[in-house]
């Protein structure tokens, strides 16, 4: 069975969603409930601590959260089957790390494991013989093209906490040094 990306207008508390993909994606209106996986388990909700939401938008298939921290843009895609999650820093003073946290109190996911690439895998199914992986983030300099991020350009970990998991992602500060903004920070979800 194909894989269907499209993002379409949502209901309720959610401004758009993806239902096509491995698990149904929600994108919410709040911080505490940005984006909501539909699993076998039951809903994984994302957060985004400290982050101020404005109504999003979906444009050319990208959802745009503006301003989420300040000089900070978050965009979602789909393309690919993959929840694309882009934190676009507009300069060097724009904050470069970030906060995630995934609300699982019953720890459906079961233990995170890291591998040698810096991606970190769930033990546990999402959906039928299926898993849910957090690559390895990256970073690239946003100059029209989308390029592939470098490696080490970013680095990401998670930890396990009461009410689930808490990701911690930032930009390597070597790299960040060196970089021309604007800056796009890459870390997504992908299925396995």
């Amino acid at each position: 069975m194909p894989i269907e990306t499209a993002i379409v207008p949502g209901q309720g508390d959610f401004a758009f969603e993806a239902p096509g993909l491995v698990n149904p994606v929600r994108f919410g209106r709040t911080a505490e409930s940005l984006v909501t996986i539909d699993t076998v388990a039951g809903p994984l909700v994302f957060g985004l601590q400290g982050a101020t939401l404005s109504e999003p938008v979906l444009e050319d298939g990208v959802v745009r959260y503006a301003q989420v921290f300040t000089g900070v843009d978050l965009e979602f895609r789909t393309d690919d089957g993959r929840l694309g999650k882009h934190f676009v820093l507009a300069d060097a003073k724009a904050r470069q790390d970030f906060r995630l946290t995934i609300h699982d109190p019953e720890h459906t996911l079961g233990e995170p494991s890291r591998d040698e690439g810096g991606a970190w895998q769930f033990e546990n199914w999402v959906a039928y013989g299926t898993g849910l992986e957090l690559p390895a983030p990256a970073a690239w300099t946003q100059t029209g093209d989308r390029v592939v991020g470098l490696p080490g350009s970013a680095h990401q970990e998670v930890t396990v906490t009461s009410t689930g998991y808490e990701v911690r992602l930032e930009l390597d500060r070597a790299w960040a040094d060196e970089a021309e903004f604007p800056v796009v920070l890459d870390p997504a979800v992908e299925w396995y």
